[in-house]
């Protein structure tokens, strides 16, 4: 078996669940995750508290995923001895000469030769995780055909056709507190105004803009500019299926949003990227293996 600890969001979460898919399934075996996420902590901070098997239940979830997330909840340390005692080998990717900040990934190539009984530990976020696979992985995340008859019935209801929209996200809230990066003038992680600016001359000025923010109320006045629509949805994982319908996208140094484009089935879309992501404060990319090919970076 391969074991994975869940740690962060929704975004965060895909990254990991595909490592550990693809990991358990190139050695034949079956794969184990803990779902417990979040603390009460996460909450006050805003963070998004979307389950990945609650926004797609079809999803495998592994060997007895349920009960595990029943012991994770109410024994947490009980827990925690059992994985370790069944999974003595721990795979983390690190890049020691990378960065100073303790949890800074690169793609590291020795995860295709773990062996069985393995415990995956990070976040993984890199899209060569799954090179090879992206068909597979994509396939996983696909939506239902209920999903796509509901997010048409939604355009039509806004009276936008998303063939001709650009999806933006704005994320706000927890990124205001979040500093071990190398904060920026408007404080944490936040993407700054020229950010917008700059992609939206890169998109161009006759495109209907949708917009997409953990802070709809704020996000308007954030971009400078004067949104066709604001989803207003106040579903997480609604916004994120929105999104990802829309032909074109803007979008955040957040996972949740690089999910939604790289699920975007749309074959000329145009994706406009935050360059370095998180490290854009810093000039240094971070994580180190999270672009994308054929996206537009600035």
């Amino acid at each position: 078996m391969i074991h994975i600890r869940f740690m962060g969001g929704l975004g965060n979460q895909m990254f990991q669940y595909a490592a550990a898919r693809l990991a358990a399934e190139r050695l034949d075996t079956r794969f184990l995750i803990s779902q417990a996420v979040f603390s009460w902590r996460d909450v006050l901070a805003g963070r998004q508290t979307v389950p990945l098997f609650k926004a797609f239940p079809a999803l495998d979830a592994g060997l007895a995923a349920r009960c595990l997330d029943l012991s994770e909840r109410y024994l947490p340390r009980f827990t925690q001895r059992i994985e370790h005692g069944f999974f003595p080998t721990e795979f983390r990717p690190w890049h020691p000469a990378a960065a100073l900040w303790e949890g800074l990934e690169g793609y590291d190539t020795s995860y295709l030769d773990i062996k069985k009984f393995t415990r995956l530990v990070g976040y993984f976020q890199s899209p060569l995780y799954m090179r090879g696979h992206e068909h597979t992985v994509r396939s996983w995340f696909a939506h239902s055909t209920a999903e796509t008859l509901d997010i048409r019935r939604r355009w039509a209801q806004v009276g936008i056709d998303p063939e001709e929209a650009v999806a933006v996200h704005v994320r706000l809230s927890d990124y205001r507190i979040q500093v071990p990066i190398g904060a920026s003038e408007e404080g944490g992680w936040i993407l700054p105004r020229r950010y917008y600016s700059d992609a939206f001359d890169v998109i161009g000025a006759s495109r209907k803009i949708i917009l997409f923010s953990d802070e709809p109320d704020l996000a308007e006045e954030y971009i400078g500019r004067k949104a066709d629509h604001v989803s207003r949805t106040g579903d997480t994982y609604l916004d994120f299926r929105l999104m990802s319908s829309c032909r074109h996208m803007i979008i955040a140094n957040s996972t949740f949003s690089w999910w939604a484009a790289w699920l975007n089935p749309n074959q000329c879309k145009l994706v406009v990227a935050p360059e370095f992501f998180l490290g854009r404060n810093i000039g240094t990319w971070y994580p180190r293996d999270i672009r994308v090919e054929g996206w537009r970076y600035v």
